[in-house]
């Protein structure tokens, strides 16, 4: 289905995004009791991928602390779910500022995730990234990184973090299937190491790079 759709919107050979929606499906007479509901609906959609400005990669992007929390305790906080209201809100409240994206503390004020990508702090010989039980949608791209670490020599802490660990970072980065890795040089108003993308953040992107490429992906 999914090559069939590619080639009805000319996609086919070229680069595309696309998503595959899966539902329990309607419920009995639109009750809430999911007991009743089925059988299940997919919904596959496919469009032309069109990259961040190469600006974001060369010299990086700055990021705001969203006014929301997020919630770590939400049934749904691990899934990659259709409920993304609270990072609507927020992105575009950080969007007007200039800000890329906006990054979400959780209830107990631990740094968890951007609105719809992961996080890295690059503290010395170290990667640094908000622990699933923050909250945060264990990314795809996440994963990648975390496995790709060992091959730069970079030790790996998966943990809690507070606002002030991340902005004394000397490197940050956010991950996303769609724009893989892209440098944090700014989090409001501070300066994230020396304000300019690091070498760390190069590295593993050169790394996620050609993983992806071996892979076909």
């Amino acid at each position: 289905m999914i090559y069939e759709l590619l080639d009805a919107n000319s996609l086919k050979g070229k680069d595309a995004h696309i998503r595959i929606t899966v539902s329990r499906g309607p419920s009995e007479k639109g009750s809430m009791d999911i007991s009743k509901s089925g059988p299940s609906n997919a919904v596959i959609t496919a469009k032309e991928y069109i990259p961040p400005p190469e600006k974001c990669y060369e010299v990086g992007v700055a990021v705001n602390i969203a006014r929301s929390r997020r919630n770590s305790q939400s049934a749904i906080c691990n899934f990659k779910v259709v409920n993304y209201l609270d990072s609507i809100l927020a992105r575009n409240e950080a969007l007007p500022g200039g800000f890329f994206d906006t990054v979400f503390l959780n209830e107990s004020g631990y740094v968890c995730e951007a609105s719809t990508s992961n996080i890295f702090m690059v503290a010395g010989n170290r990667l640094a990234t908000p622990s699933v039980l923050c909250g945060i949608l264990p990314g795809i791209t996440r994963k990648g990184v975390l496995e790709l670490s060992r091959y730069a020599g970079l030790g790996i802490a998966e943990g809690e973090f507070s606002e002030s660990e991340f902005k004394s970072a000397d490197e940050g980065f956010l991950t996303n299937s769609m724009f893989e890795i892209i440098p944090v040089i700014k989090i409001g108003d501070k300066t994230i190491g020396t304000g300019t993308v690091g070498k760390t953040t190069l590295k593993m992107h050169a790394l996620y790079k050609e993983s992806a490429r071996k892979s076909g992906k």
